[in-house]
């Protein structure tokens, strides 16, 4: 989003954070501690549902929601089943990128292991070129 979309987006409040809907905001329902990756994931997908919500909400009607609007947004979002969802969307996305981490971790050990075999096959060929040519200067001047 660039800095003049964000300029657009309307002032939070506390219903458009999603307090005061339940009690707790819908951070504290998808997180559940610091380290809670797959919670964390969870609520940046929430938060990007919402925004494409609000302008598509804004293109349709011309004009942002209010905080009413916004509520009911945020209580079918906060839904049991809605929030197993985005954990849902968030564990496959996390096992997608390990995924591809994996796959690219294991092609790079694969190419270093590749160079490191070329590397001894150079180093084998030079030591043999070496040895055949002391063989064939000592076959051609002799040996004294």
């Amino acid at each position: 989003m660039s800095i003049e979309e964000n300029r657009q987006l309307p002032a939070p409040t506390a219903a458009s954070e999603g307090r005061g809907v339940f009690g707790a905001g819908i951070f504290q329902l998808l997180v559940t501690n610091d380290s809670d990756i797959i919670g964390l994931v969870a609520y940046a997908l929430y938060k990007q549902s919402k925004l494409d919500w609000m302008r598509q909400f804004e293109s349709e009607r011309s004009r942002w929601p209010d905080d009413a609007e916004l509520s009911s947004f945020i209580i079918g979002e906060g839904t049991s089943r809605r929030l197993a969802t985005y954990r849902h969307l968030a564990e496959t996305a996390l096992e997608a990128w390990r995924e591809k981490r994996d796959a690219e971790e294991t092609a790079s050990a694969r190419m270093r292991f590749s160079y490191g075999k070329m590397f001894n096959w150079i180093v084998v060929a030079l030591a043999l070129a070496l040895l055949a040519m002391f063989v064939t200067a000592r076959l051609v001047f002799g040996h004294k």
